[in-house]
């Protein structure tokens, strides 16, 4: 009896998706691909820095942030390896796209950060066996509600970009999904390429 009642509160939570089994994180049925529409990229000289990257670790716990994070044209392609068709929740509280940035002057922050209060339920987004649907990502923001992680680069060089994506909800079930990462160039103002692809 003891060892019933454990289990049926793990398959009401389940069912509910109120919590997503440890062992199937990032063993679920998507493949994650950052896609590289540009990888090169000129520092803002108004955002470099030894000073500015101090700035940004003491903006992470007495606030603001002195500036936002780079813009960049990238996207997450999330493919479909199963045999059936995948529902994920797109822009919910329970979703995220989850940045991480290496290199050398790569910040990472997790900033104090204002929220409203309602549950946003976010847009369901069926993916067929086969194929793939493209999240784009516009800037180095991540997080829940896209906004509570901020990843920064402050010297020229050579960074590696990682990204995930969690999904969950009623509905869609709980999958997660990392992709392989990326080789991210940046360059001092003026000396981008014209076409950095």
């Amino acid at each position: 009896m003891k060892n019933i009642i454990p289990s049926l509160v793990a398959a009401v939570l389940a069912a509910f998706n109120c919590v997503a089994p440890a062992a199937e994180a990032g063993k679920g049925p998507l493949k994650a691909e950052i896609i590289v529409g540009k990888d090169t990229y000129e520092l803002d000289p108004a955002a470099a820095g030894k000073d500015f990257a101090e700035k940004l670790r003491a903006a992470e716990k007495q606030g603001p942030v002195p500036a936002r994070p780079p813009k960049v044209n990238l996207s997450l392609r999330l493919s479909n390896l199963d045999t059936q068709p995948v529902t994920i929740n797109v822009g919910a509280d329970s979703s995220k796209l989850e940045l991480d940035l290496q290199g050398p002057g790569a910040v990472n922050l997790q900033p104090r950060v204002m929220m409203t209060r309602e549950f946003r339920m976010g847009q369901p987004v069926t993916i067929e066996p086969g194929k793939s649907y493209d999240l784009p990502i516009e800037s180095l923001s991540s997080g829940m509600r896209g906004i509570t992680k901020l990843s920064y680069w402050t010297e020229t060089g050579e960074y590696t970009l990682t990204a995930s994506y969690t999904s969950g909800g009623r509905g869609a079930g709980a999958v997660t999904a990392k992709a392989d990462p990326v080789k991210l160039k940046v360059v001092e103002a003026g000396k981008a390429p014209k076409s950095s692809n």
